[in-house]
């Protein structure tokens, strides 16, 4: 777990390196470079390697998870460049992003994690085939029935708003 936690450390410094290196390149090129696309997509890779490297670091002790309120439309709004790079050219994503804050608290990169993993799994259940990966975010009101009916794991939750967030493919 100690040796899992220093190359975590190590690794999450060489990405840090390579992201400010993309970041300069980034602001120093035109607007119009044909090269910006690859930059971009270096980029946007390494912040990915980076998420994962934080949560080895968490996982292993060496960090700890960062709980605060998070937006969950904001983080799609924010990640879309990642998703649109992490699934299938096939697949046409479609954001139905709710108006009014829907935060939960939680840790940031691992809520960003789990986004981009459920829009791969989504791309991978497209298959060849193209598609739509709909992701959705919003409040929703919930009573007794509407929790009992979602088979809530935590029977302690009491009714009322509760923020959501959907991954949907019309994929098998």
């Amino acid at each position: 777990m100690r040796l899992a936690g220093g190359v975590a450390h190590d690794f999450n410094n060489i990405l840090m390196a390579i992201i400010g290196n993309a970041e300069l390149a980034l602001s120093r090129m035109e607007p119009a470079s044909p090269l910006r696309h690859f930059i971009d997509e270096i980029e946007a890779a390494a912040s990915r390697a980076a998420v994962l490297s934080r949560q080895m670091l968490t996982y292993s002790g060496h960090a700890a998870l960062k709980v605060e309120p998070v937006d969950l439309s904001l983080t799609v709004q924010r990640m879309s460049h990642v998703l649109r790079s992490s699934v299938s050219s096939r697949a046409a994503l479609h954001y139905e992003l709710g108006g009014s804050p829907s935060a939960v608290l939680g840790d940031s990169s691992q809520l960003e994690q789990v986004l981009v993993s459920l829009a791969v799994n989504a791309s991978d259940a497209l298959g060849d085939t193209p598609g739509i990966i709909t992701i959705r975010t919003g409040t929703v009101e919930a009573d007794e029935r509407e929790l009992a009916r979602a088979h809530a794991m935590d029977r302690d939750l009491r009714p009322g708003t509760y923020a959501f967030l959907e991954v949907k493919d019309s994929g098998c």
